[in-house]
């Protein structure tokens, strides 16, 4: 069994990269769709219908990866604060 780790404990340069990835993921999201509705409309013969309904899929799932990062975002920065208020009422006297 794998010991528990502490998100909290990886270093701020890890976190920055893991959100600047988002970008790479929805350009990604919305390429791999569309290439899906390219080659399902080559298959089938539905120009361009297949090629729209993937691209669009794709926006969404590109979207989605965008609200769930912002959503750990914001987690993240409520953990953090409760932490430095932590530490700041620590210190008093």
């Amino acid at each position: 069994m794998a010991p528990e780790t502490n998100q909290n404990d990886s270093p701020p340069w890890l976190k920055k990269l893991e959100y600047s990835s988002v970008g790479i993921e929805m350009g990604l999201s919305v390429a791999v769709g569309a290439l899906i509705g390219y080659g399902l409309d080559k298959w089938l013969g539905t120009e361009p219908y297949m090629l729209f309904l993937w691209f669009f899929a794709g926006v969404g799932a590109s979207f989605s990866a965008l609200y769930r990062t912002l959503q750990k975002l914001k987690a993240d920065n409520a953990t953090e604060k409760a932490q430095s208020s932590e530490n700041n009422s620590d210190q008093r006297p």
